[in-house]
C-alpha cells in the first residue's frame, strides 16, 4: 500500500510563491468500523511533510501536545476529539506509510520454543489492528442497578484519561473513560464498586468482558523462530528453532513519524553530476 502523491508549488501571478498543496487521503477502513460516528461521516489525513518531521524531532511535547500535533494532519468531518483512540493510531500508522512507504522495522524477543533471545525484522505493512468487533454502539450494561452505557475510548476522552489525577487502577480509569451517560467521577465510583451478579452473571465477569471487546489494538505478529539451535552434519546446515512466535507490538512506537531505513534513504540520492 502506496498512497504518496506529488505535490506542485504553484507560481502566483504576482510571482510570489504560494505553500504546496498537500493531498488529502480518505479513509475508507478503520479498526471500529465506523460505527462510533455519524452516519456519512467523513475522515481523511495528510502524508507529513518535511517541517512537521523537523518539528516533531525537536519537540519535548507532552503527551496531549503531541497527540494535538498528530491532530494537525487529520480532518473530520464531526468533533475530531470524538474520534476513536484505536482509529487514531490506525491513521497515524497510514500517514506513517504514506509518507515513508512500508519501511522495516525490528524487535527483540524471547523464544519460547528455545528459550534464546533473537531479533525479528517487518515491515509496516505488516501491521494490522483488529476490527471492533460488536454489531452496534453504545453496549449498554447494568452494574449495581445503574444503566451504564459503554463506547470506545475517544482521543479527547484519552487525553483527560493521561491529565487525570485518580489514585484508582488505570483499567478501572479506563473503563470508566469509556462510559458516555454518566460523569466521569460517578461511572469510575460505580466500576470501582462493583460487586454484584444478575442472571448468574458477576459484575467483574461482565466489565472484564467489556474490557476485552472494547480494545482493538494492533493484532500479534506471527513469525517463525530463526534462532540457530543446532548443526546437521550430515547436511552441513544450521538447525533452527522454527517456533511460531506471537508478539503484540506497541503501535504507539509504530506510528511515531520517523524512518530508520538507511538503504532505501540512500537510493534517493545521486552522488556526482
Amino acid at each position: 500500500m502506496k498512497v504518496i502523491q506529488k505535490s506542485e508549488v504553484e507560481e502566483t501571478k504576482k510571482g510570489q510563491i504560494e505553500a504546496p498543496f498537500i493531498p488529502e487521503v480518505k479513509v475508507v477502513d478503520l479498526p471500529s468500523r465506523f460505527l462510533p460516528y455519524p452516519k456519512n461521516c467523513s475522515i481523511s489525513y495528510k502524508p507529513y511533510v518535511y517541517g512537521e518531521l523537523e518539528e516533531f524531532n525537536e519537540s519535548k511535547f507532552s503527551v496531549p501536545e503531541e497527540v494535538n500535533f498528530q491532530l494537525r494532519g487529520i480532518t473530520t468531518s464531526f468533533p475530531i476529539m470524538d474520534l476513536a483512540y484505536f482509529d487514531y493510531l490506525a491513521i497515524l500508522l497510514l500517514r506513517k506509510i504514506s509518507t515513508f512507504g512500508g519501511n522495516q522495522f525490528s524487535f527483540s524477543y524471547k523464544c519460547p520454543g528455545c528459550e534464546k533471545s533473537g531479533k525479528h525484522y517487518s515491515t509496516l505493512m505488516d501491521v494490522v489492528f483488529e476490527d471492533l468487533n460488536v454489531p452496534n454502539l453504545p453496549l449498554i450494561v447494568t452494574i449495581g442497578g445503574q444503566e451504564m452505557h459503554f463506547s470506545p475510548l475517544t482521543i479527547g476522552r484519552y487525553i483527560e484519561f493521561v491529565e487525570r489525577k485518580s489514585d484508582k487502577p488505570q483499567g478501572i480509569q479506563l473503563l470508566a473513560s469509556e462510559v458516555i451517560n454518566l460523569k466521569y467521577e460517578e461511572a469510575e465510583k460505580i466500576i470501582y464498586n462493583a460487586s454484584g451478579q444478575d442472571k448468574g452473571v458477576s459484575d467483574h465477569d461482565v466489565l472484564d468482558y467489556l474490557d476485552e471487546i472494547l480494545f482493538f489494538g494492533v493484532k500479534p505478529i506471527k513469525f517463525l523462530c530463526k534462532n540457530v539451535i543446532g548443526k546437521d552434519e550430515k547436511e552441513k546446515k544450521d538447525i533452527l528453532c522454527n517456533y511460531e512466535n506471537s508478539v503484540r507490538i506497541s503501535p504507539e512506537v509504530l506510528t511515531s513519524p520517523f524512518c530508520d531505513d538507511r538503504e532505501s534513504l540512500r537510493s534517493r540520492i545521486r552522488f556526482g553530476l
